[in-house]
C-alpha cells in the first residue's frame, strides 16, 4: 500500500511538472508580407519585432516573396521595424492576443537620398602686388627626383613657369646663373642690361 502511494505521488509531482512547462508555451504568431509601393515583395528586409513591455527583440529577414514568420510568442504589444536598402524605415505597432495569428501586412516607401557636403577651409591668399612664383622642396622629395648628378641648380627649372636660359657668366651657384618667368620681352630687357 505505501508502495501505491509513492508511485501516485510521484506520478502526480511529475504531472504537475509537466503541466507547468505546458503553461509557459505561447501559441500566439506574427507574420506577414513586407511589399514596396507597387506592391511588389521585397526579399532580404530584415524584420525587427521588439516586445513592449519586456524589451526581447527577434529579427529575421523576409523571404524570397517577401514573406516573414515570428512564431510562439507572448501575448502582448509589440513594435515592428522593417528595413530594407533603398527604402525608408517602417515602424509599426500591433498588440497580439493568446492564441492569435496576426497577418501584418508592411508596405515600404521610397526613401529619399540627402547627401550634404560641407567644404571648410580657406582659399589660399594671393599676393597681388609680387608676381614671382616660388617651389619649395623638401630634402627627401629632392632625394627621390630623378636628376643626373643632384645638381641643385638645375631643380629650379622645375618650378612652375621658370625656364633656364643657361649660365651668362661664372660657374653654377654664384648668383650670376639667369632663370626667368617665360615672358620674353623681359628676357630681352635682361639680355640687354
Amino acid at each position: 500500500m505505501g508502495n501505491k502511494i509513492f508511485q501516485m505521488l510521484v506520478l502526480l509531482c511529475a504531472f504537475a511538472m509537466n503541466t507547468r512547462v505546458t503553461w509557459a508555451q505561447f501559441s500566439g504568431n506574427i507574420s506577414g508580407n513586407v511589399q514596396d509601393p507597387t506592391g511588389a515583395s521585397v526579399p532580404a528586409a530584415t524584420v525587427t519585432l521588439t516586445n513592449d513591455s519586456t524589451g526581447e527583440a527577434l529579427t529575421t529577414k523576409s523571404d524570397s516573396g517577401g514573406a516573414f514568420l515570428f512564431v510562439s510568442l507572448a501575448p502582448g504589444n509589440y513594435k515592428i521595424a522593417v528595413v530594407a536598402s533603398g527604402f525608408a524605415t517602417t515602424n509599426l505597432s500591433v498588440a497580439l492576443l493568446t492564441e492569435q495569428t496576426l497577418n501584418v501586412p508592411v508596405r515600404l516607401s521610397v526613401s529619399t537620398i540627402a547627401e550634404k557636403v560641407e567644404v571648410t577651409g580657406e582659399a589660399p591668399t594671393i599676393n597681388t602686388a609680387d608676381s614671382r612664383t616660388q617651389l619649395t622642396l623638401e630634402s627627401q622629395a629632392v632625394a627621390e627626383l630623378p636628376l643626373q648628378g643632384r645638381n641643385l641648380i638645375a631643380l629650379t627649372t622645375l618650378a612652375p613657369g621658370v625656364t633656364g636660359l643657361g649660365l651668362v657668366g661664372g660657374s653654377p651657384g654664384s648668383a650670376a646663373d639667369n632663370f626667368f618667368d617665360g615672358d620674353p620681352s623681359r628676357r630681352q630687357r635682361e639680355r640687354k642690361g
